[in-house]
């Protein structure tokens, strides 16, 4: 199971990824909602824990920025504000559950199985299936029949994102800050770099689609068919 945990509490931070790493799951953790953000385009986490009060952006605009921008997996609200109208808030900004500190470890572990098998029933054992292909958000891997091939983070969020926009055509530009952030220091190149690398892959599995260029407009995913 793959957790992101985003809080500014190093005390806090390491103690929750601590146990849960002792539970068997997978764990990573940032300490401001920008890397929070960041972090879940470009990977696919059973559940995300997200701190209400953290530098440059709260737990709420980290949920609010989210699911504007399509993201559907579990996310858990923590925070010391246990107000009626706090926890309306935070629920109806997106969160799916809401834990409020202090809390017994064992709780937060119950809270995140529950949610967990809720979303993977919502999600088809995590794969997207998009025409003949499977997208596995948990592998990063995509496959056509019995042909799989692994992808690296960035290669599986471009993916993902083409094929969930299969007419949209999308820059070079559009495509950089939504896979790499806004304040990445890498270059288009990149996204050219990446783009070559799916292409290879999709082409290694036989996939009858493929990421279509325009010179001067950009790329989206298409069948052979178009």
């Amino acid at each position: 199971m793959k957790i992101l945990i985003a809080e500014d509490d190093p005390r806090l931070g390491e103690a929750m990824a601590h146990f849960l790493r002792a539970q068997q799951m997978q764990v990573e953790w940032v300490r401001n909602g920008s890397d929070a953000f960041e972090l879940c385009m470009q990977a696919g986490y059973d559940v995300v824990l997200l701190d209400w009060m953290m530098p440059d952006m709260t737990g709420i605009e980290v949920i609010r920025k989210l699911r504007s921008n399509g993201y559907q997996r579990a996310i858990i609200l923590v925070t010391a504000r246990d107000a009626l109208e706090d926890r309306v808030q935070g629920l109806s900004g997106g969160a799916d559950d809401y834990i409020v500190k202090p809390f017994a470890m064992q709780e937060l572990v119950a809270r995140i199985h529950a949610l967990s098998r809720r979303n993977f029933a919502s999600f088809e054992s995590n794969e997207l299936v998009i025409g003949d292909l499977g997208l596995d958000r948990l592998r990063n891997t995509v496959r056509r029949g019995e042909e799989e091939v692994l992808l690296s983070q960035r290669e599986f969020a471009m993916l993902e994102w083409l094929a969930r926009h299969p007419t949209r055509f999308f820059s070079k530009q559009a495509l950089l800050e939504r896979i790499w952030g806004m304040d990445s220091d890498v270059t288009l190149n990149a996204v050219e770099a990446c783009i070559k690398l799916l292409r290879k892959k999709l082409e290694k599995i036989g996939a009858s689609q493929s990421i279509e260029t325009i010179r001067g407009v950009g790329y989206r995913f298409a069948t052979n068919r178009d």
